[in-house]
């Protein structure tokens, strides 16, 4: 979704209707896996924690990456392309670029 839509999103909606998972923060996905439940009123259910080792079938593209833990090892790529992002990141105020 583009980061307008997010803002006009973010407008609009009530606080409770609403929230972001940044990228850069499902370094510690049980902490975020709880978060999002708890946004949304469920229980934690230890098996999403452990979906990776669902056997269910998966039909989509990410099918390989679904199998996978959640991981941490592209936090921070875009530090390589750093310098010609600047034309976009100076156009997207208050996007987060730290992590």
């Amino acid at each position: 979704m583009p980061a307008d839509r997010f803002t006009e999103l973010r407008r609009v909606l009530p606080a409770d209707r609403f929230t972001e998972i940044a990228y850069e923060d499902v370094t510690d996905p049980a902490a975020q896996t709880r978060r999002l439940l708890a946004f949304c009123g469920l229980t934690l259910n230890p098996r999403c924690l452990s979906f990776h080792e669902n056997a269910a079938p998966v039909a989509t593209a990410g099918s390989v990456q679904v199998r996978q833990p959640l991981h941490a090892s592209s936090v921070g790529r875009w530090r390589r392309y750093g310098e010609g992002l600047e034309p976009m990141r100076a156009i997207l105020p208050g996007r987060r670029t730290e992590a």
